[in-house]
């Protein structure tokens, strides 16, 4: 997706091109894979896709707005700064501290009580 198609979508390494990019990323983080994550750990951890669905109706606005605080700007450095050939290393090593707020957001208020008993 980085490094094969974006390019394709918005050539070169300008303010401009890195723009349509991260607009492109950052759609697909939010429109796709944000619901997904929620709905498929909810469903790992043994509880029904209607949980599921139901964690992305109360989580997944602010967490797309703390996503658009904080993807944009690391994708605009990205594919601004950095190579072509290294720009997947960076959003690796970024997206641990993406997927940790996503764990704490999955996971912050879960009831421990109804755990307790199974």
């Amino acid at each position: 997706w980085l490094t094969k198609l974006l390019p394709r979508i918005a050539p070169g390494t300008g303010f401009k091109s890195a723009f349509k990019k991260a607009v492109c990323d950052l759609s697909l983080g939010a429109g796709i894979m944000l619901p997904s994550f929620f709905v498929i750990i909810t469903l790992m951890e043994g509880r029904t896709i209607e949980e599921g669905l139901a964690k992305v109706k109360k989580e997944q606005l602010n967490t797309i707005k703390v996503g658009f605080q904080f993807w944009p700007f690391v994708q605009l450095v990205n594919f601004t700064l950095v190579p072509i050939p290294y720009q997947q290393l960076v959003v690796n090593a970024t997206s641990f501290f993406w997927t940790s707020y996503l764990s704490y957001v999955q996971h912050k208020k879960i009831n421990h009580d109804s755990h307790a008993k199974k």
